[in-house]
C-alpha cells in the first residue's frame, strides 16, 4: 500500500478515476497481477490509507468508455481482468507529468 502511496504522490495523481486507472496499473506492472476484483483494488487503496473508490464498477466502466481500459475478449466482459490500453497509459503519463 506504501509504494502505490508513494507512485500516486510522486506522479501527483489526485483524481478518483486517475488514481483507479494507476491502481490497475500498479496492480498488473508492478505486482503482477492479472486478476484484480474490486476487493484487490479496494484493499489497495486502504492498505496505501486512502479511501477506496465508492462506485469502482462506474469508474471501470467509464474509462473502459474512454478508451483506457480494455478487457480480453477471453475475460467475459468482467472489469477484473482489465488492462489499460496505449491510450490509458498515455493519459496517466501525461498526468503524472504535470
Amino acid at each position: 500500500g506504501s509504494a502505490f502511496k508513494a507512485l500516486l504522490e510522486t506522479c501527483n495523481v489526485t483524481k478518483k478515476p486517475d488514481q483507479v486507472l494507476a491502481a490497475i496499473h500498479y496492480l498488473r506492472d508492478v505486482e503482477g497481477v492479472n486478476d484484480s476484483p474490486p476487493r484487490t483494488i479496494n484493499n489497495l487503496f486502504n492498505d496505501a490509507g486512502m479511501p477506496a473508490p465508492e462506485n469502482l464498477s462506474l469508474y471501470l466502466n467509464r474509462l473502459r468508455g474512454r478508451g483506457f481500459l480494455v478487457i480480453p475478449p477471453s475475460a467475459d466482459k468482467k472489469n477484473r481482468y482489465a488492462a489499460l490500453t496505449p491510450e490509458g497509459r498515455a493519459h496517466l503519463d501525461k498526468r503524472s507529468n504535470r
